[in-house]
């Protein structure tokens, strides 16, 4: 454990930092550290069943980085195409990224059930009303700044782009996640220690959850767009992929690698600890 805790707390900074530049590298310091934390657990965690119930939660969390190098999926050269080749181009990676969003959100789905599983399992504390009260306000932020961010990105779907029903669909195993999510939080605050930490790694996993819809709704609606309007959106959208100047610093993904590292890690110090 002398080892394995700072090379999980490096792994994490790295992660976080090379969100900023690189998501390829961020996936794979990510990848690192959740397995780093699966060996933790392995050593620290009784009994067997929440053991294991933590170990199945991080690897299938572990798979969110781990697709994310698998289905890695550039865009050719655009300027060297001819625009209906652009076209199919764009719409073909736009797919193939919601293909890749849409495993994600499996995994993430079961991730949050083997969680909310070992959450239920600790033994229970009466807790004033006013503390489940707070617990619930807590877990509908993110429910609602979800909300929120899906009903602007649908304004933004044109008539022809097809029915918004097919985000909802696309997105069912990140939206149930969030929901489950909320439940654990929740559910964690009658079940805390002095630090809190059970039901802060709940919250923190909800709102990963939560970002993660929200990004598969972009991608989503890039796809929608691309597919059914390619003739009014083929320019504009290759003007936004080729925009030139210096590289942009993406802290939106630094924030989500950090949560999906850092949420887990919280609910297994809290169980450990009980």
């Amino acid at each position: 454990m002398r080892v394995l805790i700072p090379a999980f707390g490096v792994s994490v900074l790295l992660s976080v930092v090379a969100a900023l530049f690189d998501v390829a590298l961020a996936s794979q310091c990510a990848l690192v550290a959740l397995l780093l934390l699966v060996v933790c657990v392995v050593l620290v965690i009784e009994p067997p069943r929440r053991r294991w119930l933590l170990v199945a939660g991080v690897m299938l969390l572990a798979t969110t980085p781990a697709i994310r190098l698998w289905f890695d999926d550039d865009l050719g050269p655009l300027l060297s195409m001819p625009s209906d080749e652009v076209t199919a181009e764009l719409a073909r990676h736009w797919h193939h990224m919601v293909v890749q969003a849409r495993l994600i959100g499996a995994g993430v789905l079961l991730a949050v059930v083997a969680f909310a599983a070992v959450v239920y399992s600790l033994p229970a504390k009466p807790r004033p009303r006013w503390a489940l009260v707070v617990a619930v306000l807590c877990a509908a932020s993110p429910i609602v700044l979800l909300a929120l961010e899906v009903a602007r990105r649908i304004d933004n779907l044109g008539p022809a782009s097809g029915p918004a029903g097919g985000f909802f669909v696309s997105a069912a195993a990140e939206l149930l996640a969030t929901l489950i999510a909320a439940l654990m939080v929740v559910v964690a605050t009658g079940r805390a220690d002095r630090w809190l930490l059970l039901p802060a790694g709940a919250l923190l996993l909800e709102t990963t959850v939560a970002l993660g819809a929200v990004q598969h709704a972009d991608t989503w609606l890039n796809w929608a767009t691309t597919r059914l309007r390619p003739d009014t959106r083929t320019f504009q959208t290759v003007g936004i992929m080729i925009s030139s100047g210096s590289p942009s610093v993406d802290v939106v993904a630094a924030v989500a690698t950090a949560l999906t590292v850092v949420a887990p890690a919280l609910i297994v110090v809290a169980t450990a600890r009980r």
